[in-house]
């Protein structure tokens, strides 16, 4: 659900910078650094999307319909900082192969790396 929200809007925003663009006789070097940009830019909004929706409700829309809920012990929504920190472990627990899932299967507590 997570990955069709963020998708879905970034390629609604990636067809209009594309529509916008094509009215435009670009050289091809800044074709290159707009295409740089918007990498960057899809980046940052992939990373804010679970920052804010983890920091303030606890829950992305993917994760309400999961019944998941990531909280502090105290059940409070983490913070802002956590929350990005919790973004990159799932990056770094994604990168070989998703091995960094694995201690789910095997850890009292259901965590990952």
């Amino acid at each position: 659900m997570d990955a069709a929200v963020i998708n879905l809007v970034a390629i609604i925003v990636g067809i209009g910078a594309s529509l916008i663009l094509s009215l435009l006789h670009l050289p091809s070097v800044l074709k290159t650094v707009l295409a740089a940009v918007g990498t960057a830019v899809y980046i940052l909004w992939l990373v804010g999307y679970f920052v804010v929706f983890w920091s303030t409700t606890g829950q992305t829309p993917g994760a309400r319909m999961m019944q998941i809920k990531v909280e502090t012990p105290d059940g409070d929504p983490i913070k802002p900082k956590r929350a990005l920190v919790r973004c990159a472990g799932v990056l770094l627990a994604s990168l070989p192969l998703f091995l960094g899932f694995v201690p789910v299967l095997y850890d009292e507590k259901r965590r990952a790396f």
